[in-house]
């Protein structure tokens, strides 16, 4: 007899912004009612403030997502015994019918980002498309294999490459930085908005249980 069992699994979190309302508003008053008549993303049809040249995310919205991180390290099992430093970078993408993000990660820094996030501020399930996740283990295997020119003819456990979350507006996600990702291009004419966050946790010095 045969028996299939899984030896890893990739942890996600999803919840409500506890603060949606507040940081929607915030969007539309200080950044949609603002944004210049071109993206300063060209070539990605986007507005972001992460590539800079236009308008940052306010201190305010930092703190609004506050709560939210808390419960996050809560639920992940960070030890609560610990007082765990926090630094947070986040920025926003807005974007318009034909906008799309590359396939890419968000390692890196010291200390490293573990966990990062996608808030969806600006959402229609009907007409967006979620942030689109890629099979780690897919990845490698193929990268590694060459001995099929089509994944079709690999066994189903390595055809799973992509991931899509079941989103709606106002939903956070937590996932491992390391997990490679990217946006499609996006097909409705409707405004599409997200602010992503990056976590970089580490223990606190003079720390003690």
């Amino acid at each position: 007899m045969i028996i299939k069992s899984a030896m890893f699994n990739v942890p996600m979190y999803k919840f409500k912004a506890r603060n949606h309302k507040l940081i929607k508003e915030y969007f539309q008053d200080e950044l949609i009612a603002n944004l210049p008549p071109k993206p300063n993303v060209d070539n990605l049809k986007l507005y972001s403030d992460y590539f800079g040249g236009i308008k940052s995310l306010g201190k305010e919205v930092y703190d609004l997502y506050q709560e939210d991180l808390n419960a996050f390290h809560i639920k992940a099992g960070f030890n609560t015994k610990l007082n765990w430093a926090n630094k947070v970078h986040a920025w926003y993408n807005i974007g318009y019918e034909g906008h799309m993000q590359e396939e890419h990660d968000h390692i890196g820094g010291f200390p490293s980002t573990i966990f990062s996030a996608i808030h969806y501020v600006v959402f229609n399930k009907n007409e967006h498309t979620p942030t689109q996740f890629l099979n780690p283990i897919h990845s490698l295997f193929w990268g590694n294999t060459q001995n099929t020119y089509l994944s079709d003819n690999l066994p189903n456990d390595w055809q799973n490459r992509q991931y899509l979350p079941d989103v709606e507006e106002g939903d956070m996600i937590f996932f491992p930085a390391f997990i490679r990702h990217s946006v499609p291009m996006q097909t409705s004419s409707m405004l599409r908005a997200t602010v992503a966050l990056n976590i970089n946790t580490h223990e606190a010095p003079n720390n003690a249980i």
